[in-house]
């Protein structure tokens, strides 16, 4: 196994790792949550609203090992359209091309958590800084603008789509 292969899929079996721990730690919150208002009559202060950040940054986290799985959406209406013999090289310009929409998400979500973290920005019911939720988005583009590079330059790294 190459260090490209070895590196997309440790990377993906963490990534999967922390994005279900995210989805329990939801799931869980929000269990506790019903739980301790029919037992005691009130909620968990803020459980709802953790809940919503663990289950986006799961959302988030799923994105990219979709696109290590192959099971990202994709137009596939003009693929008859496109000589076979060239078929190659447009699924890597397609790579390509998913990479630096990728790295233009993640430049651009870099700056909203600098700015969140220059301003003070804080989450207004638990008060903790929303840039330490924010974080995530820079991460997972620049994952998934790794990926979709390493598909582009190795196409051996890239999986077969899923079908429906």
């Amino acid at each position: 196994m190459g260090i490209s292969r070895f590196l997309l899929n440790s990377i993906t079996s963490f990534e999967k790792l922390l994005g279900g721990l995210a989805l329990s730690g939801a799931a869980g919150l929000l269990v506790f949550d019903v739980v301790s208002r029919e037992l005691f009559g009130s909620g968990v202060y803020g459980a709802q609203k953790v809940a919503v950040y663990l289950a986006a940054s799961a959302a988030l986290l799923g994105m990219t090992v979709a696109v290590h799985q192959g099971g990202h959406l994709r137009i596939t209406g003009i693929d008859t359209l496109i000589p076979r013999r060239l078929f190659p090289l447009v699924v890597r310009a397609g790579d390509a091309l998913s990479a630096a929409v990728c790295l233009y998400l993640a430049f651009y979500a870099a700056k909203l958590v600098r700015n969140s973290a220059m301003f003070g920005e804080a989450d207004p019911v638990l008060g903790f800084p929303i840039w330490a939720v924010q974080i995530i988005l820079p991460v997972v583009f620049l994952l998934a603008a790794l990926k979709y590079l390493l598909h582009a330059f190795d196409s051996s790294l890239k999986p077969a789509e899923m079908e429906e």
